[in-house]
């Protein structure tokens, strides 16, 4: 879980901090970016075919959790390698519900499907469901959260796809509005900043207002079954993991291309996916005072490569995919090119540094801050989230 530091009151300004040796450096594109418990049963071994020839698996994609139908367990799917863990027992009854990651909290969320009109937390090192109340509405099978809102949203596979805010206290649903197709797997594409629906059976994708609930065709794309939508930010795809056992990705940047690269999963549904961050540099910050020159020391680099230190004022997640040589997955909300310390290369060590100067008002407030590498795409080079106040 992101620590939960946030800035509140003054605003830490930092514009013009660049010195007159740093290159300007433009980041444009940020993002602000399980089942029917059966008690000792002996499964028959799945046999799972993979179908990713020619699938490059970046470095760090992330993993994918999802639930299997059968026993109603938790599972995660390594994106680099492709092999299940399996997690633990939901001990609740699942059946065609979703899932969701909040990256600024760092919660998966769920909802149980056709059985269960609840919502749920789940957690990812046991697979245990914990209760947070009932939303009432039937077949609500798809689930997504916006985390440039901090949104939960359900979605129906009946009555016509209709979008509902999901309370995080209490699980009580409130009617969005109304769309037309049924829509089985939601999830939030935060580059783009969209809700992005399937429409299982015929697996066409939609686009979701969030204001209203319309749906909007982007892809037609081919037939699936009951299934799990998830976004991937770090490869820019739609993940889909359906009932008849297989695993899809949906290409996004080549018109939506859809590869299968597993199959004979067996029944799941609900996914979810959760990014990677890398800690191969080391940042160190110190004296971080009011009034005062602090210093951001990184530790680490490849030497004598270009590497970026950001700041910011909540807890949370910025995906970069390639933009400016950069691929990242910060752990602060809302980074660009205005939560710049310094960009700079580092020397034949390794090592670089730079010093900016705290505003005298700024005592007592969060700075969070971490630093990345350049031209390390698709893999992702960064520090540790370094998290003060400033004294």
């Amino acid at each position: 879980m992101r620590c939960a530091a946030c800035f509140t009151g003054v605003v830490f300004a930092l514009s013009g901090i660049l010195s007159a040796g740093d290159p300007p450096i433009a980041f444009g594109g940020f993002e602000p970016e399980v089942m029917r418990s059966v008690g000792g049963l002996e499964r028959e071994p799945l046999q799972v075919q993979r179908s990713d020839e020619g699938f490059e698996h970046p470095a760090s994609s992330g993993v994918l959790y999802a639930v299997r139908e059968t026993d109603n367990f938790l599972v995660s799917i390594d994106i680099d390698t492709l092999g299940m863990t399996e997690i633990g027992a939901l001990t609740i009854n699942f059946d065609f519900g979703g899932l969701a990651y909040d990256g600024n909290s760092g919660t998966l969320w769920m909802i149980g499907g056709r059985p269960r009109q609840d919502v749920f937390t789940v957690d990812m090192t046991t697979g245990a469901a914990t209760w947070v109340g009932e939303h009432g509405v039937s077949d609500m099978f798809g689930l997504a959260f916006d985390t440039s809102t901090d949104t939960l949203y359900g979605v129906t596979f009946t009555g016509g796809g209709d979008l509902y805010e999901l309370s995080q206290t209490d699980g009580s649903a409130t009617l969005v509005g109304s769309g037309f197709n049924r829509i089985g797997g939601l999830a939030y594409d935060s580059k783009v900043d969209r809700l992005v629906g399937i429409a299982d059976g015929a697996g066409d994708l939609y686009e979701i207002n969030r204001n209203t609930g319309a749906q909007t065709l982007i892809y037609p794309g081919p037939a699936n079954n009951d299934s799990g939508l998830a976004y991937d930010g770090v490869n820019n795809y739609f993940w889909d993991i359906d009932w008849s056992g297989n695993l899809y990705y949906y290409d996004i940047d080549n018109g939506f291309d859809r590869t299968t690269v597993l199959s004979g999963l067996g029944q799941f549904d609900g996914l979810a996916w959760v990014g990677f961050v890398r800690d191969c540099l080391t940042l160190e910050v110190s004296e971080l005072q009011a009034g005062s020159a602090a210093s951001w020391s990184v530790s680490g680099a490849t030497p004598n490569t270009q590497v970026a230190i950001v700041y910011g004022h909540q807890s949370g997640e910025t995906f970069v995919n390639g933009f400016a040589g950069y691929c990242a997955d910060f752990g602060i909300r809302g980074v660009n090119q205005n939560r710049l310390i310094c960009a700079k290369a580092s020397d034949g060590a390794g090592n670089l540094s730079c010093k900016k100067t705290i505003p005298s008002g700024a005592g007592g407030l969060h700075v969070l801050s971490q630093a990345a590498e350049r031209d390390t795409c698709p893999d992702v080079c960064m520090s540790n989230l370094d998290d003060q106040v400033v004294q």
